[in-house]
């Protein structure tokens, strides 16, 4: 028979010694929690909470966990601490977490995800807001936009250029990916190479959610971020089926779903 296995929550978990940790202090302190006996989760949380780096070159690459001083993918630093202790961690649990988005003890009441705030502490949740908003549901906007080209177009029609997915962009913006590519790189003085990694691509976001709210109509961008959040809406519930998850487990853009329900003016605030 096998036992199933409480986890405390956050809130629950009394911080270890407090202190700001760079990389290598951060890793070993994650390791010394969890061979202390303390939940892995709550450790997690807390060594994020105390994290300083805001980028990182580890094996071979960059990686950024905080987008132009502003956005904080929280997942991309959770993944890096995991894979730092894998070997004391529980595989199912922390698999969910980084390919899903799935803790192990959010649930959508909210309460959690106050507890959630209280464990990274406030001006990393701000961040991490920033990041649902101007990189995850970005790109679902630019998603909605191209299943919308998608459906609307004659299924006897040749295909060409330019395809739906460069198509989304001059929908949802107004200007053509090429154009917006040039705007980005005047901008912000960074390149948007070719062949872009996942990082790059998420900076280009963050860069195009700014530009939507200050250069489209209000009602437009509630419109459009909204189309975006069910299409989300719809994308958890298939990857809930798929791994046969309950429907109150949250990802981490769902996190954003009650921050829009709990506040009816998020959707129009400033950039």
């Amino acid at each position: 028979m096998v036992e199933a296995v409480s986890h405390p929550t956050v809130s629950s978990i009394a911080k270890a010694a407090e202190g700001s940790l760079n990389p290598e202090e951060g890793v070993n302190e994650f390791t010394r929690q969890l061979e202390a006996g303390i939940s892995w989760y709550p450790a997690l949380l807390n060594v994020i909470s105390r994290w300083t780096a805001p980028s990182e070159y580890i094996d071979g690459r960059t990686r950024h966990y905080l987008i132009n001083g502003e956005a904080f993918d929280w997942l991309s630093l959770a993944e890096r601490l995991i894979i730092s202790a894998e070997s004391l961690l529980p595989a199912e649990e922390t698999e969910k977490l980084v390919l899903f988005g799935i803790s192990p003890i959010l649930s959508r009441d909210g309460h959690e995800e106050i507890a959630f705030e209280a464990a990274i502490g406030a001006a990393k949740y701000r961040a991490f807001l920033n990041y649902q908003y101007g990189v995850i549901v970005e790109q679902l906007v630019l998603a909605a936009a191209e299943e919308k080209l998608i459906k609307n177009a004659s299924i006897f029609a040749a295909i060409q250029r330019p395809y739906p997915d460069e198509q989304a962009f001059k929908e949802v913006y107004g200007e053509p990916f090429k154009k917006l590519r040039s705007h980005y790189r005047g901008a912000s003085g960074m390149l948007l190479p070719e062949n872009a990694t996942r990082e790059d691509f998420e900076h280009f976001l963050y860069w195009l959610s700014k530009y939507r709210v200050r250069h489209m109509e209000p009602a437009r961008i509630a419109s459009d971020t909204r189309r975006a959040m069910i299409l989300l809406s719809r994308l958890e519930q298939r990857r809930n089926r798929f791994i046969n998850q309950s429907s109150n487990s949250l990802t981490a853009g769902s996190v954003y779903l009650y921050s829009i329900e709990s506040n009816p003016h998020f959707l129009s605030r400033p950039s």
